[in-house]
């Protein structure tokens, strides 16, 4: 944030942002972490792998987290204006005062660039062949947004959300409840419609 120093009169944007961090992550990472969970005792070789992960630092923590965002990004649409006259890459053009309406899930399930897979879960999109963590372009992967609107606690929540998974894969075993319903609401967080149901007991006595 090096506007910080700017001037007085832009004191507040620093602050807004702070307060932005602090009360939007709250939501986003709790939605995240639900269907991350459905996702993981749906497969449970993933959970499987990160809990081996936790010993041998591979990155499959991280690439289930990437592909439970890719195919359910807690804020599901963006909204983007023109003020102006603008061109867009594919050279289609934009009146003054047009406003634009990405839906963020649609595009993470697309065959473009996914493959005709897109809609199933899979840890492999994320994962080199040398085991390492594959970069997405923020353009391509728009959990967190792109460009000078990209998520300012876009680490943060990345930090927060592996260290509570975690610590929960490692230490519990959770068995989803059959039968529930795991719609998404249609909110401006995606969070299930009836929450989760789960039993959870200790792995170590």
């Amino acid at each position: 944030m090096s506007y910080i120093s700017q001037s007085k009169a832009d004191e507040k944007i620093p602050k807004d942002e702070a307060l932005a961090l602090i009360l939007a992550g709250k939501g986003t990472v709790s939605a995240t972490l639900t269907w991350f969970f459905l996702f993981l005792t749906e497969h449970p070789s993933a959970e499987a792998k990160i809990r081996q992960e936790i010993q041998d630092i591979i990155p499959d923590d991280d690439a289930t987290l990437c592909e439970t965002l890719r195919l359910f990004p807690p804020v599901p649409n963006l909204a983007k204006g023109s003020y102006e006259p603008r061109a867009l890459p594919t050279s289609h053009r934009m009146g003054p005062n047009t406003l634009i309406l990405l839906s963020l899930r649609v595009m993470g399930r697309l065959m473009l660039g996914r493959g005709k897979d897109s809609l199933e879960f899979k840890l492999e999109r994320w994962i080199t062949e040398k085991g390492e963590l594959k970069h997405e372009p923020a353009h391509k992967f728009l959990a967190f947004n792109a460009g000078p609107r990209i998520c300012l606690g876009k680490d943060i929540a990345f930090m927060e959300t592996k260290a509570v998974a975690a610590t929960i894969v490692h230490n519990y075993n959770v068995q989803i409840a059959r039968g529930q319903d795991t719609r998404p609401t249609n909110d401006i967080i995606v969070k299930m419609k009836d929450g989760l149901h789960a039993t959870i007991s200790k792995r170590w006595s």
